[in-house]
C-alpha cells in the first residue's frame, strides 16, 4: 500500500468514526428533544464541531433521521441476533427474538424513544409514514420467519394464520417495549413481559409443556 492510500484510508476511518460519533450524539438529542427540535448546531456542540461539519455526513434533517433509524434497527437486530444459537427451534428463536427485544428497550431507552417518535410522526408526514411502514415490514418479516419455523416443527398450531399471529405477537410486542421505558431495569422489564407473552404465545402452542423450556439467560 502507497503512502498515499493509507492516508487515504485514514481519514476514511476517521471520517465513519466522527459520522458514527454524529449519530450516537443524535439519538440522544432526538429522544429527549424530538425530530423538530434537534438542530443540528446542537449535535455539531455535543461533538464538539462545526455544524458544517454536521451538514458534510448528512445533508438534510431528513437524511440524518433516516440515518439515525437505519442505526437504530440494526443496533437492535445485533443485540437480539447475537443470543441466537444454530440449534435453537423455531418457538426458542422466536421466545429469545420477543424477551431480548425488551431487555433491549430496558437497557438502550433513548432508541425506543426514538422509534416511538417515528411512529408519532408517521401519523402527520408521508415520508415518516414511509419509514414507519418499511421498519414495520421488516420487524414483522423476522417474527414471521420464526413462527413459520416453529409450524414447521410441530410446536406451533399448524391450522392457524402464520400471518395472523405474527401481527398479534407483534402488537403486544411494540406495546411492552413502550412500558420497558419506564421499567426500574432490565431484569424487572423482562421479567414482567416474560408472564404476559408466554400467556399469549400458549395459545398458539400444540403443547403447554413448550413453555416450560423457554428461557433466556438475562445477564
Amino acid at each position: 500500500m502507497s503512502l498515499r492510500e493509507e492516508q487515504l484510508e485514514k481519514t476514511e476511518y476517521k471520517g465513519e468514526v466522527t459520522r458514527q460519533r454524529l449519530l450516537a450524539e443524535a439519538i440522544e438529542l432526538f429522544a429527549k428533544h424530538g425530530f423538530a427540535e434537534t438542530s443540528f448546531q446542537m449535535i455539531a456542540d455535543r461533538c464538539g464541531l462545526s455544524q458544517s461539519a454536521v451538514l458534510y455526513h448528512f445533508r438534510s434533517k431528513r437524511v440524518l433521521i433516516e440515518e439515525v433509524i437505519g442505526a437504530v434497527t440494526a443496533h437492535n437486530h445485533h443485540y437480539v441476533d447475537r443470543h441466537m444459537q444454530p440449534t435453537d427451534t423455531g418457538v426458542q428463536r422466536l421466545n429469545k427474538f420477543a424477551l431480548y427485544n425488551v431487555a433491549w428497550g430496558a437497557d438502550h431507552r433513548s432508541h425506543i424513544q426514538v422509534l416511538l417518535l417515528l411512529y408519532y410522526y408517521a401519523y402527520i408526514d408521508e415520508h415518516f409514514e414511509t419509514l414507519h411502514f418499511k421498519f414495520l415490514d421488516i420487524a414483522k418479516n423476522r417474527i414471521l420467519g420464526h413462527v413459520l419455523a416453529a409450524q414447521r416443527e410441530g410446536d406451533i398450531r399448524k391450522d392457524l394464520d402464520a400471518k395472523r399471529i405474527t401481527d398479534i405477537l407483534f402488537d403486544i410486542k411494540l406495546a411492552v417495549l413502550t412500558e420497558a421505558i419506564e421499567a426500574h431495569d432490565r431484569k424487572s422489564a423482562v421479567r414482567e413481559y416474560s408472564k404476559k407473552w408466554h400467556t399469549l404465545l400458549g395459545q398458539f402452542l400444540t403443547s403447554a409443556d413448550i413453555i416450560k423450556t423457554l428461557k433466556i439467560d438475562d445477564k
